[in-house]
């Protein structure tokens, strides 16, 4: 490796930003080009007359070890404090909780399931002791072998009617956004062992503490507003052409690393194998539409810093997170704030509405969750996200092992993408420090 050969990163969210940090350690010359007007993609804070609102991803739990590694690395852990950890699941009219600091205590002897639901929850454990293994933040195409059917055929086959809607469709939608009917049985079982059972933590200023602190931390250069229009392999670098508010810019690099979903990064590259851009096309995002809403004190007796809401209880909504719960100080003192989170589907339609009536129509869901519950709303802001979740359908990380072979075709551009694990915060530092070290490897010779 020379010394100071220059890189370029697309896309300052988690995993670019993080795959730039890790070049630039390396001694790289690294600019990340953004073209939004902050950094952080979908980690994304806000601060409002004292309240801390996630607007994007929201929760941190004590498995994401890449992300914790990174903080610990960086001296950030002091900006780190514990969350709630008790967990509502709505079920009729009844909210069950479980705290995840004694897990198997309330599994054990929650009314939520049945006693014959939870006998056959050992065969369901037993399946994941197999899958276990196999699982990892960097490439899903490890547990292939499994990856041939959806959670709802997986528990037509090993589990009943009742664990599919109150634990395994409710973990999916609960995380991912979306349902067991879409998802492969790989994302429950991913779930199921590295997030359920965690304890949550969560950063002092919120999840977009983490990549402005990482870019402050490693003196990255992010550069805002620029649209990246191209990138062309060449044979020892990458030729890269933007806009930004100065103009048009080109410039050829020693390498670069897409930190984008998977569409726009076969868009920027047309040089890539045909058959890799078949698959980074065929890639599906979920759509999120979500609201926060301020609250004029917390509702009375809702210990939990989310409720889940399985499809009995509402279709369409899938959570609704008690950020006074979540963490301290996220609200001034005697406030609350709930966050609504919604089904993808409903989302699509929900992106064509006004404001308005996004925040009419998803407090009066919340209220069939938590009665009167929109009576205490004092404010609310409406985030829309599209892309956010990959639709990992049945055959995704099959395809994953034969898509890495045709990215190495172009070892100087580096993909960056959270379609290789299940995505979260977790798996996008995990990516970026992938796609950062196979560009060193090859930079180095």
């Amino acid at each position: 490796m020379a010394q100071g050969e220059r890189i370029i990163v697309v896309g300052a969210g988690v995993s670019g930003i993080t795959a730039a940090h890790r070049l630039r350690k390396q001694g790289f010359d690294v600019t990340v080009l953004e073209r939004n007007a902050y950094i952080g993609g979908k980690a994304k804070t806000t601060l409002r007359d004292g309240y801390v609102i996630d607007e994007g991803a929201s929760i941190l739990p004590s498995k994401y070890t890449h992300t914790l590694s990174l903080v610990k690395e960086l001296g950030l852990a002091s900006e780190l404090q514990p969350g709630g950890s008790v967990v509502g699941f709505a079920r009729g009219n009844d909210i069950h909780y479980m705290d995840s600091a004694h897990l198997i205590r309330d599994a054990l002897t929650t009314k939520l399931i049945s006693t014959r639901s939870k006998l056959t929850m050992i065969r369901v454990a037993l399946d994941n002791a197999r899958v276990a293994p196999s699982l990892n933040y960097e490439d899903l195409s490890t547990a292939a072998a499994y990856d041939f059917e959806t959670a709802a055929q997986y528990c037509q086959r090993r589990a009943n009617p009742e664990l599919f809607d109150y634990l395994i469709d409710a973990t999916l939608r609960g995380l991912l956004g979306t349902s067991g009917e879409k998802q492969s049985v790989i994302d429950f079982f991913f779930s199921f062992n590295n997030v359920i059972g965690s304890k949550l933590l969560s950063f002092k200023q919120g999840m977009g503490f983490l990549p402005n602190a990482v870019a402050q931390r490693s003196g990255l250069e992010v550069q805002l507003h620029c649209e990246v229009e191209g990138i062309v392999p060449l044979p020892h670098g990458a030729r890269v052409s933007w806009r930004s508010p100065a103009g048009s810019h080109t410039e050829d690099v020693a390498g670069v690393v897409v930190a984008l979903p998977a569409f726009m990064a076969s868009a920027l590259v047309p040089a890539l194998p045909r058959e890799a851009h078949d698959i980074l096309r065929g890639i599906r995002y979920t759509t999120s539409v979500g609201i926060n809403a301020g609250l004029t004190r917390p509702p009375k007796d809702i210990p939990a810093f989310v409720i889940q809401v399985p499809r009995p209880v509402h279709p369409d909504l899938f959570a609704i997170v008690m950020d006074h719960n979540k963490a301290p100080d996220r609200v001034p003192p005697g406030k609350g704030m709930a966050s609504y989170y919604t089904m993808s589907d409903w989302s699509e339609r929900l992106m064509h509405d006004d404001d308005d009536t996004v925040v009419r129509k998803l407090l009066a869901a919340g209220d069939r969750v938590v009665p009167g519950l929109s009576s205490l709303v004092e404010f609310a802001q409406v985030n829309r996200w599209y892309p956010v979740i990959v639709y990992s359908t049945p055959g995704l990380y099959r395809s994953l092992a034969p898509l890495k072979a045709l990215l190495a075709r172009t070892p100087r551009v580096a993909l960056a993408g959270d379609y290789f694990s299940c995505s979260n915060i977790n798996t996008a530092v995990a990516a970026g420090e992938r796609a950062a070290r196979d560009l060193a490897k090859t930079l180095a010779g």
